[in-house]
């Protein structure tokens, strides 16, 4: 009956998004047309495509794509919150995963998790 009433317990204090969603981590994969575009997350250089990122999902992700010869182009990846996770912590904790999820930021994902872009090449200004 004890072991019984520990595992009540232990699911009674957990929330779901937390223990299903995979942490606060989320990897995106990123490719481009051409290939071998440097790829910049936040200003900071991460790799050339295709690569693979892992980010923290739950914040907002500019990405800048750039190669020589070619307009640069950039995108953002927001986060979202899944009306899934609310629903089950409502139903499924009785409340107490709805503040932890909504407290660590557990619900959130990113709203993207392959990004393919295509790069237009460089006009030339000069006169023929």
């Amino acid at each position: 009956m004890k072991i019984l009433l520990t595992l009540i317990l232990c699911f009674s204090l957990t929330s779901c998004a937390a223990i299903l969603s995979g942490g606060n981590q989320q990897t995106i994969s990123i490719a481009s047309e051409p290939e071998g575009v440097k790829v910049y997350a936040n200003g900071m250089p991460i790799g050339s495509t295709p690569l693979r990122y892992q980010t923290d999902k739950r914040k907002e992700l500019t990405l800048e794509f750039k190669k020589e010869g070619y307009e640069p182009i950039s995108t953002v990846v927001s986060t979202s919150v899944g009306p899934g996770w609310i629903i089950a912590d409502f139903f499924l904790t009785f409340f107490v995963g709805l503040v932890i999820d909504g407290a660590t930021g557990a619900w959130l994902s990113l709203d993207r998790d392959f990004i393919k872009v295509s790069l237009d090449p460089k006009v030339s200004s000069e006169p023929k």
